[in-house]
């Protein structure tokens, strides 16, 4: 598996599914944040952020998480949300995964046909030496992305690894790019293993035995008719960019009272 580079930006269509963002506003509720607030916070238009069959602007996840963090004070809070983050099936990037035989076959699917759920190479795999390397790469449009948005996607990568696998993935160890801000209990309590910082990039540390980890919900028959689909909607991707860029940018206009 080759090594991606190390910060990356999409050039194509900066957006995410609604489906990501559903689970994110709905993770912020159920840590008794009021989303309607915090979408008047960011001027965001909260149908359309909570929507699963739509795609947003990557950006619109960058102002709500500006706005979570500044209404909730809690400089933790991308780990604390993933904690309450229910893994989704109901993406069809998700249900690639969770249907594989193996972990390792399921991941390598779902990396390959992410851009389904948001555009860039958000996860790229790695090897050093008899480790594998789940890595999560700051893949931004105009928002730099957090620290508290990379801890909390490397916390819901770890709560569906574990939800596929019946509880039997462990991890060995998980880097930050970004400097340790204390507190290193919060980061054992959802990781389960030693956390270090100021590293290269971020990256799950996983034992090669993690990639033949049978996956709980494994159905050989619906995984290769949904991978038939995944690859109808992905060669359909590009041919799609101009349409998906306008009706991203008539959303932000609308989002902000622009008419």
């Amino acid at each position: 598996m080759a090594r991606s580079i190390r910060r990356i930006r999409s050039n194509t269509v900066a957006n995410v599914s609604g489906v990501w963002t559903q689970g994110m506003a709905e993770a912020f509720a159920s840590l008794g944040l009021d989303l309607p607030s915090l979408c008047v916070d960011a001027a965001l238009d909260v149908a359309a952020l909570t929507d699963p069959r739509g795609r947003l602007p990557r950006d619109w996840a960058g102002r709500l998480w500006r706005a979570a963090l500044q209404r909730s004070d809690d400089p933790f809070l991308g780990l604390h949300a993933a904690e309450v983050w229910e893994p989704r099936t109901n993406h069809l990037v998700w249900l690639l995964f969770l249907t594989a035989e193996t972990f390792g076959r399921g991941l390598e699917a779902a990396v390959h046909y992410q851009s389904l759920l948001a555009r860039g190479q958000v996860v790229t795999l790695g090897r050093e030496g008899e480790h594998l390397l789940v890595q999560v790469n700051r893949v931004a449009d105009k928002l730099p992305i957090t620290d508290n948005q990379i801890e909390y996607l490397a916390g819901v990568l770890v709560r569906l690894f574990r939800f596929s696998t019946d509880g039997l993935f462990r991890l060995e160890q998980v880097r930050f790019e970004h400097p340790y801000r204390g507190e290193i209990e919060h980061y054992e309590a959802l990781f389960g293993c030693p956390a270090v910082f100021d590293c290269e990039r971020t990256e799950l540390v996983v034992g090669e035995e993690v990639w033949g980890l049978p996956l709980a919900h494994g159905n050989r028959s619906l995984h290769g008719q949904l991978t038939q689909m995944a690859e109808t909607e992905y060669s359909g991707l590009d041919t799609l960019g101009f349409a998906a860029a306008a009706k991203d940018a008539i959303r932000a206009l609308l989002s902000k009272g622009q008419y």
